[in-house]
């Protein structure tokens, strides 16, 4: 059967369309106590801890925690210490690109973060047992988010601390000053000063 050019165009977009949708159905399929197990197993083998973000597509500060997390300084230090999982929350029924990770919200819930908001993240050691949560003071209205003021600062160091007591100072300092030199950065039209 010869196809005219403009069914060939019409049988492409359908064809685009199905492998489009099949990509997204693969995606929204991803386990949330598969990625754990398998991060479980990693950290086991590697001797480290497990970082997870709890993050959605519409978040701006989760893209700059993930951003920080993943940033050319910091990354080898992350990567040294931590396995990270990163799972899809709060994404909007609406979108039909983006979609929650199977099991996420509930995972969150367990790791004291279901009112938190996003990002939410908790660090658990290779057994998966949490270690400390983004929640100051294991205070269910104190998220630190995207730490952008003086006390969510210390905290975001506080758990980097807990979590890795034998960082070496030189990373930690990295560390601390990465996410200064962030924090101090325009956000919703503020900056922070830091003591």
């Amino acid at each position: 059967m010869k196809l005219r050019p403009s069914q060939l165009a019409c049988f492409l977009a359908a064809l685009a369309v199905s492998t489009c949708v099949a990509e997204q159905t693969l995606l929204a399929t991803q386990d949330t106590a598969q990625m754990i197990s398998q991060a479980e197993a990693q950290a086991t083998a590697e001797h480290k801890n497990i970082l997870v973000l709890f993050t959605a597509s519409w978040c701006g500060p989760c893209h700059m925690l993930s951003g920080f997390f993943t940033g050319k300084k910091v990354a080898p230090i992350v990567d040294q210490n931590f396995v990270i999982v990163r799972l899809d929350v709060g994404e909007r029924r609406s979108d039909s690109k983006h979609f929650n990770t199977p099991g996420a919200e509930k995972f969150m819930a367990a790791l004291g973060g279901e009112t938190a908001g996003y990002p939410y993240f908790a660090i658990l050691d290779p057994t998966g047992k949490t270690i400390v949560n983004s929640l100051r003071d294991g205070d269910k209205e104190g998220n630190i988010g995207y730490p952008q003021n003086a006390p969510q600062i210390d905290w975001f160091l506080h758990m980097i601390q807990t979590a890795v007591p034998n960082m070496d100072k030189k990373q930690f300092k990295t560390v601390k000053e990465g996410i200064l030199d962030q924090s101090n950065r325009p956000f919703l039209g503020k900056s922070v000063e830091y003591k």
